[in-house]
């Protein structure tokens, strides 16, 4: 699990926790609270960030293998040197998943990628190789569309993660004021908040406000990374 993520929703769940005692004066609901938004943010939503991050480097390197193994198959004409080439220009981490292949043809190889690289984009690349195998055309002319495609879709991740972001950054200032407000209840308006402060009314309307935030992150962070995974992975398959 991404550490960062972990330290990030660990702080969160702190200051919640932090919040809740100046609030409501009463160390138990905010031992509660600290406890509830540290268990779920870190076995519920840091896991979709990480598979988000994960699906976002794996497409990279898709457009990156394909981009450069059609550029050396157009200029050298042969599968095999064009694969060479391609795997010499991927992360330690692939090469070393497709050294284990062993002793199997280029073209398996390709094809069992489809298992790692699974994207609609990759099969729409081996339908393109064996087109090229089979009428020896230029591989460039046959990938016009795929590698515009690409190229296209890139940029789409990379301005739907910026959206992503902002998305982000604006329930985060929503919910900072949404709690300000009850901060200020507490230090601007001391006599309101010494009739309200231990009633249990009061608490548990506190309790469900902390609940109903956790619940609009979570399903802020469902809706966007799950989102463009269903979109680009092949048969809309989710990780």
């Amino acid at each position: 699990m991404n550490k960062k993520y972990i330290l990030l929703f660990l702080f969160i769940s702190l200051v919640m926790g932090v919040i809740s005692y100046i609030v409501l004066e009463n160390i138990f609901v905010s031992v509660g609270v600290f406890t509830v938004y540290a268990i779920l943010s870190i076995f519920l939503i840091s896991p979709m960030f990480k598979k988000y991050d994960q699906f976002l480097k794996k497409y990279k390197e898709c457009y990156q293998f394909e981009n450069n193994f059609l550029i050396a198959l157009s200029v050298k004409k042969s599968l095999s040197t064009a694969l060479e080439s391609a795997v010499s220009t991927m992360s330690e981490d692939f090469v070393e998943q497709f050294n284990s292949l062993g002793q199997i043809s280029d073209k398996e190889k390709l094809e069992y990628l489809s298992t790692y690289f699974d994207f609609v984009d990759y099969h729409v690349f081996l339908q393109i190789i064996n087109s090229w195998e089979v009428n020896d055309g230029d591989v460039l002319v046959l990938n016009k569309y795929l590698t515009s495609n690409l190229k296209s879709n890139d940029d789409c991740l990379t301005k739907f993660d910026e959206l992503n972001k902002k998305k982000y950054y604006e329930t985060a200032v929503l919910w900072v004021l949404s709690f300000s407000i009850l901060l200020f209840v507490k230090f601007c308006l001391k006599d309101f908040y010494s009739q309200i402060k231990g009633k249990l009314s009061f608490i548990i309307s506190y309790a469900v406000l902390c609940l109903f935030a956790l619940f609009s992150i979570f399903l802020l962070v469902y809706k966007s990374t799950r989102f463009m995974v269903r979109r680009y992975q092949n048969n809309e398959k989710v990780i």
